[in-house]
């Protein structure tokens, strides 16, 4: 009965993002200027193939994290919002993929602080009778950043470093970003983090220590 429930549901979320493409496709339809129009056919192709499929690009990655967000808020409103953990690291070769095939890094940067801004920002209320209780976007959200592999070597990127720019940009409260900082953290990392923490005025990004979390663990 587990998985079959498992079967309904995935159906469910892939048939829910059909439901974007075909609103997008709608709207470009009626659009009338041929950018705008362009950017509306790509979003519903992006719709059609993702959460279905596994994504092929960051645009395609970001996409499908933003529906699995929007089911588990749809299954469990009054905890609404997915934590996303290590997102440098998983995104990292799509972003990475993509920069070598031309894809203009303001494209990217653009797409990843719309998505890190509807975290931070929307609220989600299910019913009536949370209209009194959901009054500011309490969702954690939690990304982390850098830290320690299993090799032990500190693993922060190109794409550590533009979370921290476009969090220090949009200056949210939410979502909470921790940095995992160790003894092998680069300073050019923790001097972004330092200025990012200045620029939201303090708290985020927490600092981790990574040694001792990861000590009482093993």
């Amino acid at each position: 009965y587990f998985w079959k429930s498992c079967i309904i549901v995935l159906n469910a979320v892939i048939r829910h993002a059909k439901r974007y493409a075909a609103l997008a496709r709608e709207m470009a339809a009626e659009e009338t200027d041929a950018k705008q129009r362009e950017k509306l056919l790509k979003i519903a192709d992006v719709c059609e193939y993702v959460p279905e499929n596994p994504a092929r690009n960051f645009h395609e990655a970001l996409q499908s994290m933003q529906f699995c967000n929007l089911c588990k808020m749809l299954e469990n409103p009054a905890q609404n919002n997915c934590h996303w953990g290590r997102g440098d690291q998983y995104l990292y070769k799509y972003f990475m993929q993509d920069l070598e095939n031309g894809v203009p890094l303001e494209e990217m940067a653009s797409q990843l602080a719309d998505l890190i801004g509807r975290w931070g920002t929307q609220t989600f209320v299910a019913n009536s009778t949370q209209k009194e209780s959901h009054q500011i976007n309490f969702g954690i959200n939690n990304v982390m950043l850098g830290g320690l592999n299993s090799q032990n070597e500190d693993c922060a990127n190109e794409l550590s470093y533009l979370f921290l720019h476009l969090v220090g940009l949009l200056q949210l409260s939410s979502p909470t970003v921790g940095l995992r900082w160790n003894y092998d953290t680069p300073d050019w990392f923790m001097r972004k983090a330092i200025k990012t923490n200045m620029e939201t005025k303090g708290g985020i990004p927490l600092f981790e220590n990574d040694e001792v979390v990861i000590g009482n663990y093993v």
